[in-house]
């Protein structure tokens, strides 16, 4: 029996020219993964563009209900509003 996609997690990597998405499983494994120019059209353009490329790995199922975590690791610090410097 193959683990549900809820035992699985999201990784993002958002850099200064590209985004890396992957699905790993339990043990480390990476299943799934894409990789893309950001888009910088508009300042929440790679928000849009990290929420369906996560949608394109959970496929079939739901984003809401597909990983049991996420992680995105971004270029600068976090401020404790969210935003990015």
């Amino acid at each position: 029996m193959s683990p549900s996609r809820e035992e699985h997690v999201l990784a993002v990597d958002l850099g200064g020219t590209k985004v890396s998405a992957a699905v790993v499983d339990r043990k480390g494994r990476i299943l799934a993964r894409a990789t893309e120019l950001v888009d910088t059209s508009s300042a929440s353009a790679p928000v849009f563009q990290i929420r369906r490329m996560a949608g394109d790995l959970a496929r079939p199922k739901r984003v809401s209900r597909a990983f049991a975590a996420a992680g995105i690791a971004v270029p600068g610090l976090v401020r404790r509003s969210g935003t990015v410097w």
